[in-house]
């Protein structure tokens, strides 16, 4: 254990310095100050043994980018004493109240011993403190002196777990074998661009071999640094785009991702084959690795919400986001286009009031409508705007000409 990246108190040691860890500072509660609480198994009060208050780290702390998001939380704890009881409160976290009443609970898991994470047994208490939100619950220490037992605000993903899980598939489908049957897999691995801090962006290809050509994909302007081949082109199969983690304390959209992912790599199920057989499936795993990696909670590490810049991002502030956008607009017009961004914020602006003109339109419709049931009224308007509002919008998007957004597949966070 590196005794330099560790948080020492009371014979305790906090390890925080990992990938997508995070804790800023821990204070041991004196002892004679502990409170007893009520075990909920047994429902007979209990006293801890030991005591402390943590504070997590918020986005881009330390720096001129610091901001407010203080929900993600992982860190490790070292005990020098085996079997005691003791009760940790986070003191400084973004109020989530609502989460926790309705059966949310932090996860751990112990290395080693038990590696597998699992909601915490004890029951978290939620509540608010001088208008700070926090959260505590209680846990008893290893037996094994040398075990460490982590906790995580919920299942965590790191970048490093991910590059593992990546080069595990590259091994078992790299080098592509020379298609035996149309169905084969086709798979292709390219790192799009580098983030912020140099870790790489890859971009996944999946499909099969049917309909596929000589002709390679095109190397993109400031995209694919490695210049490695890209993959081949397709005839007759759409591209389905997918990508995750633009929120990095949002750790359940990997999971989503890598069920997909495990899907549509198998080779027998039928689902997969013909899913492969029509389309060509275009996959970032993290769009904000830098924020995974520190263990930020929503923004990158400038402080940015990524899913905020989708209209206009930049490849020096923000090239994750600007490479998704130019493989969108790639793949939907089958050439590297330009943007025009006066036309499509005129698209947007247009848009927005072809949507206001079609509220006032239901809500008037609402009116000479006869009496129904509230369930009745409720369902028919809604449905009948979406449709209005689809229908007059101008179909061009914030990623190209001649679509609507709604045609184009993504995987992201839409918060």
């Amino acid at each position: 254990m590196d005794r330099n990246n560790i948080i020492e108190q009371n014979g305790f040691y906090f390890i925080h310095n990992f990938d997508s860890g995070n804790l800023g500072h821990v204070e041991s509660v004196p002892a004679e100050t502990i409170e007893p609480s009520v075990n909920y198994k047994t429902n007979l009060p209990e006293t801890p043994d030991y005591e402390f208050n943590l504070w997590t780290r918020p986005d881009c702390a330390g720096t001129e980018f610091e901001n407010g998001n203080r929900t993600w939380f992982y860190f490790g704890i070292q005990a020098t004493e085996p079997g005691v009881l003791v009760r940790l409160n986070l003191i400084n976290l973004n109020k989530q109240g609502k989460m926790y009443s309705q059966g949310m609970a932090p996860v751990t898991r112990t290395l080693p011993g038990q590696p597998a994470w699992e909601r915490i047994r004890d029951r978290p208490v939620p509540m608010m403190i001088d208008e700070n939100f926090s959260l505590s619950f209680k846990y008893r220490t290893s037996e094994n002196l040398k075990a460490t037992t982590f906790f995580a605000f919920t299942y965590p993903f790191s970048f490093a777990e991910l590059q593992i899980s990546l080069n595990s598939i590259d091994s078992k489908l790299l080098p592509l074998s020379p298609a035996q049957n149309p169905d084969d897999i086709y798979y292709c691995r390219e790192c799009v661009v580098y983030s912020l801090e140099g870790r790489r962006v890859d971009l996944l290809t999946i499909t099969s071999h049917h309909g596929i050509t000589s002709e390679r994909e095109d190397r993109l302007q400031n995209l694919f640094p490695d210049k490695q081949d890209r993959p081949f082109k397709f005839n007759n199969k759409k591209i389905i785009f997918m990508s995750a983690r633009v929120h990095p304390g949002e750790s359940p959209s990997s999971f989503v991702f890598n069920g997909f992912l495990n899907l549509i790599l198998n080779r027998n199920d039928p689902v997969a084959v013909l899913l492969r057989k029509l389309y060509v499936f275009k996959l970032i795993p993290f769009l904000n690795p830098d924020g995974v990696a520190r263990g930020h909670y929503r923004t990158d590490t400038r402080g940015v919400n990524l899913n905020r810049v989708y209209l206009n991002p930049s490849l020096q502030h923000h090239p994750t986001v600007f490479a998704a956008r130019a493989l969108i607009r790639y793949y939907h017009f089958g050439c590297e286009k330009e943007d025009d961004m006066e036309n499509e914020t005129l698209s947007l602006s247009n848009c927005n009031q072809n949507s206001e003109d079609s509220e006032r339109e239901v809500k008037s419709a609402k009116k000479r409508l006869p009496s129904a049931p509230a369930s009745s009224r409720k369902g028919l308007p809604a449905k009948s705007a979406a449709v209005k509002g689809a229908a007059d919008c101008p179909k061009k998007s914030p990623f190209g000409e001649d679509t609507t957004l709604v045609e184009q597949v993504s995987g992201n966070e839409m918060a």
